[in-house]
């Protein structure tokens, strides 16, 4: 109805909503989905923390769709990143996913009055009356455009029909059941992310000289204070780390981010997170194609500065004092 839509859950809502997940991405609809992550499986232990949702956000749908995952450092960068997940939504008429976790929707920490005046809301190509008034052809609803992103309506809109229907369609919004006119929509559906990557995309923050660096601390969400006081303790200790910190998780630019580890000839790449598997480490692994270590807590609890200089000694067998 033209309203912007954002909904909140933790990982049971979200693994309960797929369908409907896919089926706003097939009909292009723009909707936000704040994550909490809390510790699973199952019930598991609700009151815990973890980072164990990525795998499923990343990958939860049937077939391919586009879909834009972002993922916040700390409760400031929440409130800015809640308002640039809605424009995002909107200019790329996919879902967005905001992946939150205990440690920030529950945590205390100190933040800056917000100057709202940095917020700029931006609708994408959103059409209204006038717009399609002076049109000088037939609006369509799921246009085949370059960047892959189809102008669109408020429903009602005088002027113009806009067909919903999550059943493979063509630019009418008429169902397509031709190889050539499939193969056409989920290239035109996905081509979307393309242009996120030119367009939105957000490097991962470096702190130091990675070249000059002799153990590379890489982290994502809200391990990133650990991780920085972590590297603090070990620079101390005579060690000269430099932090690789991701807030915008998937689709990854691959080689943007294969540019900033081009130079680091050691191995000694850590990726710290809060899961079993190392969810973001596959993920980072291929897209860099080379081998990462990793340090994977998976206890509930936030994840500490000391236990992060102890992990790292035990698996590069170096020296710490912690």
């Amino acid at each position: 109805a033209g309203a912007r839509v954002g909904t909140a859950t933790s990982g049971p809502g979200l693994g309960l909503k797929i369908e409907g997940i896919g089926h706003a991405a097939a009909m292009e609809v723009p909707v936000v989905i704040f994550d909490c992550q809390r510790k699973g499986p199952d019930t598991g232990s609700p009151t815990k923390t973890e980072q164990a949702d990525f795998d499923l956000v990343r990958a939860g749908s049937h077939g391919d769709i586009p879909k834009i995952i972002l993922a916040p450092a700390h409760q400031e960068e929440c409130f800015w990143f809640a308002a640039k997940a809605l424009n995002l939504a909107d200019k790329y008429r996919c879902p967005v996913f905001v992946l939150s976790d205990l440690i920030l929707a529950e945590g205390k920490g100190p933040i800056r009055i917000p100057d709202l005046s940095n917020i700029s809301i931006d609708r994408g190509a959103l059409l209204r009356a006038l717009d399609i008034a002076n049109m000088t052809e037939p609006f369509l609803p799921y246009k085949d455009t370059p960047s892959g992103i189809s102008p669109r309506i408020v429903l009602g809109e005088r002027g113009a029909v806009q067909r919903m229907l999550g059943t493979t369609h063509n630019e009418t919004g008429n169902i397509t059941v031709t190889a050539e006119g499939i193969a056409k929509a989920s290239a035109k559906l996905m081509r979307k992310m393309d242009t996120y990557l030119r367009e939105d995309f957000c490097m991962p923050r470096v702190s130091g000289i990675l070249p000059a660096s002799d153990l590379i601390l890489v982290g994502w969400g809200s391990t990133e204070g650990a991780i920085r006081e972590a590297a603090i303790r070990l620079r101390k200790e005579g060690r000269s780390p430099a932090t690789v910190h991701f807030t915008h998780l998937w689709p990854l630019d691959t080689k943007k981010i294969r540019g900033v580890f081009a130079d680091v000839d050691h191995p000694d790449i850590i990726v710290i997170e809060g899961n079993y598997s190392g969810q973001f480490a596959n993920i980072l692994e291929w897209k860099l194609k080379r081998d990462l270590k990793r340090l994977n807590f998976y206890h509930g609890r936030a994840i500490q500065p000391q236990e992060i200089c102890e992990g790292i000694a035990r698996i590069c067998r170096i020296s710490v004092e912690v």
